[in-house]
């Protein structure tokens, strides 16, 4: 069994995000070829409302280098300008082509809401 990272995300409302990750396994990197990645961000475990819904289905996660087990969330300024919380829990999986789910990272997530905006 593969234990969760734990890492906490801060978010800068209505700003571009972007946070690369690597997935090693002793010193080597998964190959991510074929995988898919989801993360969901609730109020609290339990929840029932969807915060955020990244996936690599719809472009807020994307790979960097697959092969190499690089990954990215790519949140556009238009995505966190619509966060209007501020503070959640998230948790983010990783589907392997046959399958097998391993829930990679989770944590808080944060965000910063913004005072410049316009109404």
């Amino acid at each position: 069994m593969i234990y969760p990272g734990k890492f906490d995300i801060e978010i800068l409302q209505g700003a571009y995000y972007h946070r690369r990750v690597t997935w090693e396994l002793s010193n080597a990197p998964m190959d991510l070829t074929g995988a898919e990645i989801r993360m969901q961000a609730r109020y609290a475990k339990a929840g029932t409302e969807v915060l955020i819904d990244a996936s690599t289905t719809n472009g807020l996660i994307i790979f960097e280098d697959a092969v190499n087990g690089v990954f990215a969330l790519l949140f556009p300024a238009s995505t966190t300008n619509n966060l209007s919380f501020s503070s959640g829990v998230y948790d983010l999986e990783i589907e392997m082509p046959g399958g097998v789910v391993y829930r990679l990272l989770e944590g808080r997530i944060r965000v910063d809401l913004q005072v410049t905006r316009n109404d």
